[in-house]
């Protein structure tokens, strides 16, 4: 029995995104309306840009774009020629995408990825496979499974790890 992929291509040049390093692994960033979410990008005749993990760039790259077929491909995007990566900080990329505050929002669905500041440290918390990946200010913080974060308003476990006061009431900390 023969089964038909469907997947459908087209091309793009100087297309520009906001790309993270999670793990050995390329993500494009991306805000849809009410979802935001990680999308694979891959390679197709480029090398992946010199990015850290834990970090953020503005690429600007000529890429094929794949929809459909069995691999279930969302519109990723597969590199052919990058012609710039400006590194980003996580503020810069929570004002452009308009990320959702971990203290206020949970991962979802609709927010594979959140910001938080505590103590002058910029946090992103990230969707990664079965995990959710925490970094702070360009490094690895922590890692969560999905399962203690999931179903939560908020994630409670990361905040609590970047907050040692956090769920405790002003007035009620005692300095350690």
């Amino acid at each position: 029995m023969d089964i038909e992929d469907a997947i459908s291509n087209s091309s793009a040049e100087d297309l520009e995104f906001i790309m993270i390093r999670i793990k050995d692994e390329y993500f494009d960033i991306r805000r849809n309306d009410a979802y935001l979410r990680l999308h694979s990008v891959y390679t197709n005749g480029a090398d992946y840009p010199e990015i850290e993990e834990g970090t953020c760039a503005r690429i600007v790259a000529d890429v094929d774009i794949c929809d459909g077929g069995i691999a279930g491909y969302q519109h990723d995007y597969f590199l052919k020629d990058v012609k710039s990566c400006v590194p980003l900080t996580y503020d810069e990329v929570a004002a452009e995408l308009e990320l959702h505050d971990a203290g206020d929002t949970n991962i979802s669905m609709y927010d594979h990825v959140l910001i938080y500041h505590y103590g002058g440290s910029s946090y992103l918390l990230c969707v990664y496979q079965d995990k959710n990946e925490a970094y702070k200010d360009g490094e690895f913080f922590a890692e969560y499974d999905d399962e203690i974060i999931e179903g939560l308003s908020i994630p409670e476990p990361f905040l609590e790890s970047v907050d040692p006061y956090f769920g405790i009431e002003d007035g009620k900390r005692e300095e350690p």
